[in-house]
């Protein structure tokens, strides 16, 4: 019989067994205090590092501990043989702390000695120090310092502290800009700082200034690279007069035949005749995103009237009245806010025609507005609004005349598909190529429908359900691949959307409410299977949606279409897939009218920010 025991046993305890194990648990951490005793004392020590004109005898066998030591003294090298190891590159006090580690684990790290500490553990392969180090630095990183430990760990091949100070550094853009730091950082890491597409500014103008701060600092190195580092602003987005008045005035940038050049293509952004841009610079992600609504109709005494405008909408703001487009685009956001209901809005255009039943969609800085009615005419006219202009240009007709219909851009290319056109719903589809400013013929749809719900995804056109007539529900989703020019057809039974919009987010495109329905219907194209979310609150019809920072917001529509004199909403309601669990419709403000039968669109700021320079003319 044995026994395994932790602690020394009574001796009349001991009796009762043939044997017992008896393990002292302070053994290891003794021995270590002895030897770090004749470390100290310098008695019984068989090396000696050498440090500058500091020696520290030290046993080979705890040094030995480490990977570094364990190489060098697994060699036939100098220092092996004679005894004496002399380290460079390291200063004596940080050995002596780490010294004091290797014999004792214990190890005091603070803002002064973080740095030397850092690059003597990886200097010396010791990987529990240099996490220790990477995760003090991580906590204390703010915008003082985030930009000298992103050079300092990528020096150091550190990749988790590196990227955790790049994204303090470009969450912290403006803050960062104010400091010391960043006219002190060198030329690459200013380009991949600059450039970066995640960095967080309110608009560009702090982007250029930033770097003129640099420029100061670096006369030399910037004489020589002046084109490099212009091209690090994106220069379209800058608010047009101070292009024109601040940048290319600038004494850097005018001696730069290259620097003027790029000037003058950003200028061309803000041209009325600049249409589809090639290569167009995209806003950095943090450029917020708003809603423009495009027309719709409201309810008046003597029935519904067409709306013309293009208003703009920020659903995170809300204000008592309405606000003019500068103050909407440039405004200080803590002087707008407000206990009112009414999101903040402004007009930005006004459709060139009174038209109703339309269809929207959006490209790049371009909103197209295609076919509609006028009276019950149904229309083939197509007009595209410049949001970088603020012009509206009209564009080739379509050889379809049609209204309540479904569009959608895949490839740059716009495609228009069903509808009504007078008593017949058309399974007519069309693609309108910009560069030619033609439209041409497309497979038609297999099924013939009118207000589908169309989204596009992955380079497919999806049209979902819509109405084949009397109210009725198409049961399919109508899938059109463009390389192929083919439609398959996915049947959905159960699904009963009758003008209901539809929206992407991720992987997954929702389809929210319509005639007959207060349902969120889920359908992932991936694997083709639907699922359904949380019903939004009521009924609605001939509403719009879009996708914002990965929620879905909804805005007016009709109440109910099988009421007579049904009446519109005027509410934004908004829904967060990716929340907390809860997963629900909350109302997140008004509009300042209840409309139906609109577009919407989700844009950039900056997008708009600059508009109107050059007036507000359809061409």
């Amino acid at each position: 019989m044995t026994a395994s025991i932790l602690e020394e046993p009574a001796v009349s305890e001991l009796s009762h067994v043939d044997g017992c194990e008896f393990r002292d648990t302070t053994h290891a951490e003794a021995i270590l205090k002895i030897l770090n005793h004749q470390r100290n004392a310098g008695i019984f020590t068989d090396v000696v590092l050498c440090v500058g004109d500091v020696q520290f005898p030290c046993h080979k066998a705890v040094l030995s501990s480490n990977p570094y030591f364990e190489a060098m003294f697994s060699m036939d090298l100098k220092e092996q043989l004679e005894g004496r190891v002399r380290l460079e590159g390291v200063e004596k006090e940080t050995v002596r702390i780490l010294l004091d580690f290797f014999y004792t684990g214990v190890i005091l790290i603070h803002h002064e000695n973080v740095q030397a500490l850092l690059e003597a553990s990886c200097m010396f392969q010791h990987s529990k120090i240099t996490t220790i180090c990477c995760e003090f630095l991580k906590r204390n990183l703010d915008s003082s310092n985030c930009l000298g430990i992103w050079n300092l760990a990528e020096a150091l091949g550190c990749t988790d502290l590196c990227e955790a100070a790049k994204t303090c550094a470009l969450q912290k853009f403006e803050e960062v800009a104010q400091g010391e730091e960043i006219v002190e950082i060198p030329v690459y890491q200013l380009k991949e700082y600059i450039s970066h597409d995640d960095l967080n500014t309110r608009n560009e103008e702090l982007v250029f200034e930033t770097l003129l701060q640099w420029m100061k600092y670096h006369e030399q190195e910037t004489k020589c690279r002046m084109k490099d580092l212009l091209a690090l602003v994106r220069l379209p987005f800058l608010q047009y007069s101070y292009l024109l008045n601040t940048v290319k005035a600038n004494s850097y940038v005018r001696p730069s035949v290259e620097c003027i050049k790029m000037v003058e293509k950003a200028e061309r952004y803000w041209s009325p005749l600049c249409g589809t841009v090639r290569d167009p610079i995209k806003p950095r992600r943090s450029s917020k995103q708003v809603i423009v609504v495009v027309g719709g109709r409201r309810r008046e005494t003597t029935g519904w009237k067409p709306v013309s405008e293009l208003r703009c909408y920020d659903p995170s703001l809300k204000t008592e009245t309405v606000r003019t487009r500068e103050s909407f685009l440039w405004g200080n956001r803590t002087e707008v806010e407000t206990n009112s209901s009414v999101v903040s809005h402004c007009t930005i255009a006004t459709i060139p025609s009174s038209i109703q039943m339309m269809s929207v969609a959006i490209h790049e800085h371009h909103i197209y507005v295609t076919g509609g009615k006028i009276k019950r005419k149904s229309l083939s006219q197509v007009f595209r609004y410049n949001l970088f202009t603020s012009n509206w240009e009209t564009l080739a007709s379509m050889q379809q005349a049609r209204r309540a219909h479904g569009s959608g851009v895949v490839d740059g290319k716009l495609y228009v598909l069903g509808g009504r056109a007078g008593p017949l719903i058309v399974d007519k589809v069309e693609c309108y190529q910009p560069k030619k400013n033609e439209w041409r013929w497309c497979a038609p749809l297999p099924h013939a429908v009118r207000v589908p719900s169309v989204a596009t995804l992955h380079g497919k056109l999806y049209a979902i359900c819509g109405s084949q007539g009397a109210h009725r529900p198409c049961p399919y989703i109508q899938v059109y691949n463009p390389s192929t020019d083919s439609w398959s057809l996915l049947n959905s039974p159960g699904l009963d959307h009758i003008a209901a919009p539809a929206v992407v987010l991720g992987e997954n495109i929702y389809i929210l409410g319509g005639e007959l329905s207060k349902r969120v219907t889920v359908f992932k194209p991936k694997d083709g299977s639907i699922a359904t979310a949380p019903d939004m609150n009521f009924k609605r019809a001939d509403h719009a949606a879009v996708p914002i920072d990965n929620k879905i917001y909804v805005l007016g529509g009709m109440k109910d279409p099988s009421l007579m004199g049904a009446m519109a909403h005027d509410s934004i309601y908004c829904y967060n897939p990716l929340g907390d669990g809860r997963e629900c419709w909350t109302e997140v403000g008004k509009m300042p009218e209840a409309i139906a039968m609109h577009g919407a669109v989700a844009v950039y700021k900056d997008y708009l920010r600059g508009g109107n320079v050059h007036g507000g003319s359809t061409t």
